[in-house]
């Protein structure tokens, strides 16, 4: 366990589910035992390894049971079978108010969890300004938490979790509930805890802060451990589970005859051609792209900063299928289309969308059965990396759609800056500065 943080093995979690209040007790006093119960696992046999050191994300569908994990974990669960084993401290901020007296002040709900914590009053007393100061409530810390509004508590338990000096600190989403600005204030804290060589665990919905923050991520679903890698691969994973129960079949059931057996990506003269798998997509359907032509780009992918590219996006469409979808929804014949550009890290540098596009005609699907559209951007002075584009094509318009089809991280340009000295952040901006 040297290197290791946390070791989960086999572990499982079972509630006895009732139809009827009554029945519970006819199976206590049942003589011959009977049974009038079913096993809901909450877990379902979850291992897993987590090193010193590491920052690790759990996502999945509501159920999939990542509190439950967390909670055990933490030791407010017991688990029905399997083991956790935890080497070094642990801190932890789970559901809204876990672990705080709502009779007690904030100052004596400090010192309640830095006993829970095994710190003495003395070591609490040295940490009473940072946890103070962080939280930054006022002199509501002399008041009953009972008074606290969500976010006051919230404050308080992050700043609390954050300064008892943690081996290991977990985090399940009660971060949703704070304000924008202190929601920035502590992820640059976990950002700063992660460089410090803290074991970070957290739940999130969000698969950009999991590319952000995290080494490797974990999905789960229906209580069962579905997969573990890199955050971008599991974030996809996450999404085909979320919507892939509506993901229509190809409007083709085998190739289109132009482009029989189409590879996944070739090159045709100095143009980069995709021809993407709808397979990987999600979406109502009712819509596919049948090729993508990057043009402007150097080796099929490499684009210089300061430089133009074109992107051409070839859809076929189904106009029986999106009649149905209007008539459902009750949205406009009009298309949405979009094309999200991100940096490696998960942080959206632009999104190109048909509806702020300054004197962009709307397309009724009535028209025809397939669709071009070509995208002419100007790559800015971006720091040298890769980028990902995510193309989605929508029915309606934004206050009412229908989502047809979205790619995750369809394809990747690398881009090199023409910028020859190193500099910080995404992209180098024309200024000029002087002493006055």
């Amino acid at each position: 366990m040297e290197e290791i943080a946390i070791r989960i093995n086999s572990l499982s979690k079972i509630y006895k589910l009732y139809d009827r209040p009554i029945d519970r007790l006819k199976e206590t006093l049942s003589p011959r035992h009977k049974s009038y119960h079913k096993d809901f696992y909450a877990l379902n046999d979850i291992s897993l390894t987590i090193k010193k050191g590491e920052t690790v994300g759990v996502i999945g569908k509501n159920g999939a049971g990542k509190s439950t994990l967390l909670k055990i974990i933490t030791g407010v669960l017991s688990p029905s079978a399997g083991s956790v084993e935890i080497n070094g401290r642990i801190s932890s901020l789970l559901e809204l108010g876990a672990g705080f007296n709502p009779e007690y002040t904030g100052i004596e709900n400090i010192y309640l969890n830095g006993t829970i914590m095994g710190l003495s009053k003395e070591e609490t007393d040295a940490r009473l300004d940072d946890i103070l100061a962080f939280a930054d409530i006022g002199d509501f810390a002399y008041q009953p938490v009972k008074t606290y509004s969500s976010g006051m508590y919230v404050r308080l338990a992050f700043s609390v979790a954050i300064n008892v000096k943690p081996d290991i600190l977990i985090v399940d989403e009660a971060l949703a509930v704070g304000d924008a600005r202190f929601q920035l204030k502590c992820l640059a804290k976990i950002k700063e805890l992660k460089e410090q060589g803290v074991t970070i665990l957290l739940v999130s919905h969000s698969i950009e802060m999991l590319k952000s923050f995290t080494d490797k991520a974990v999905l789960l679903d229906k209580g069962k451990f579905l997969k573990e890698g890199d955050p971008v691969s599991i974030g996809l994973e996450y999404y085909r589970l979320l919507y892939g129960d509506e993901v229509e079949k190809p409007l083709v059931e085998k190739p289109l005859s132009e482009n029989p057996k189409p590879p996944e990506k070739s090159n045709e003269g100095t143009n980069s051609v995709i021809y993407p798998d709808i397979s990987k997509s999600f979406g109502k359907g009712g819509a596919q792209i049948d090729k993508i032509i990057i043009k402007g780009a150097e080796n099929g992918n490499v684009v210089y900063s300061n430089s133009k590219i074109e992107i051409e996006i070839y859809y076929t469409i189904d106009p029986e299928k999106l009649k149905e979808f209007q008539y459902i929804s009750n949205c406009k014949d009009t298309f949405l289309f979009g094309l999200r550009m991100e940096n490696g890290g998960g942080i959206v540098i632009t999104d190109f969308h048909s509806d702020t596009t300054p004197g962009f005609r709307n397309t009724s699907y009535t028209k025809s059965e397939s669709i071009a559209l070509r995208y002419s951007i100007n790559i800015p002075n971006l720091a040298s990396g890769d980028y990902w584009f995510s193309p989605e094509l929508a029915l309606g318009e934004r206050e009412n759609y229908v989502v047809l089809l979205e790619y995750v991280y369809l394809f990747s340009l690398k881009v090199t800056s023409s910028t020859e000295k190193l500099y910080l952040g995404l992209m180098k901006m024309d200024f000029d500065m002087q002493i006055i």
